[in-house]
């Protein structure tokens, strides 16, 4: 299980981060371009692994779905262009390799090496969250749980978080 919360944060971090240059203006940030996603992915130490697939038909097919739990979140993706199915599951399996070395770091070299969003989902398993993710026919489903209300409160805020950036509300 340890491993598959590598996973969790390489493939919501490249979720959000999609949804966030998506149309529009989120907050006070502009639209981004590709370009500019591409230079952003490239300089978090997890998000890095998505920048060879930001080119693929698929990748811009991608769907997402975040609610609460009464202990956690459970997060759902979708891949819309199935054709991607094998070259999602080659990003799976890096996010999970890079996720394993990412898990064993301090809160420091976090904050040095990873994007805001990968900081957070870092702290949710630093604070002992536990997960679990696996791959569906179309994408996969994962989840955050705990036992301790703090870790819950974190975990909850951390989904408002990523529906905003998915604007899901």
């Amino acid at each position: 299980m340890k491993r598959v919360i590598s996973v969790v944060l390489s493939l919501i971090a490249t979720m959000a981060l999609l949804a966030w240059a998506g149309e529009g203006e989120h907050g006070d940030h502009p639209q981004m371009s590709k370009e500019q996603m591409k230079e952003m992915f490239s300089k978090c130490y997890m998000c890095k692994n998505m920048v060879p697939y930001m080119d693929k038909t698929w990748y811009g097919t991608m769907s997402w779905e975040v609610y609460n739990l009464k202990n956690g979140m459970i997060m759902i993706e979708h891949v819309g262009d199935k054709s991607g199915m094998a070259e999602y599951k080659t990003l799976f399996a890096a996010f999970e390799k890079t996720g394993n070395e990412v898990r064993k770091w301090s809160e420091a070299d976090a904050k040095k090496q990873l994007c805001e969003h990968c900081q957070g989902m870092h702290s949710l398993m630093k604070a002992g969250a536990v997960d679990d993710w696996v791959l569906t026919k179309d994408g996969s489903v994962g989840f955050f749980v705990s036992d301790k209300p703090e870790t819950v409160k974190m975990i909850h805020a951390q989904a408002d978080q990523m529906r905003q950036m998915f604007a899901m509300e």
